[in-house]
């Protein structure tokens, strides 16, 4: 409940995914899903510290923003994927 006594909904509203191919993944999530590209791109320098350099990439997802993450540069990001390989998106996403 807020402060007026009335109950809060939770909403989510965005997940990031790391992607191991940024093109292939939102080709896939446009032209194959159907979903929707925001037509603005981030990029992060790989200067700096905190995450080291990236893209991403916002994909509608009928109502819940998909944060498209690519690492560009090493830092965290590089180092969650070698440390963790399965937890980025690789395409095909199933197999015939």
């Amino acid at each position: 409940m807020n402060d007026s006594g009335n109950e809060q909904q939770i909403k989510f509203d965005h997940a990031a995914i790391w992607v191991e191919d940024m093109e292939e993944t939102l080709n896939f999530l446009t032209e194959t899903v159907g979903w929707r590209r925001h037509p603005m791109k981030i990029e992060v320098s790989g200067d700096d510290p905190t995450v080291g350099g990236m893209q991403a990439v916002f994909v509608d997802a009928n109502g819940l923003w998909l944060e498209m993450i690519l690492p560009t540069t090493e830092g965290p990001g590089q180092l969650l994927i070698r440390s963790n390989p399965d937890t980025f998106l690789r395409l095909p996403l199933c197999s015939a």
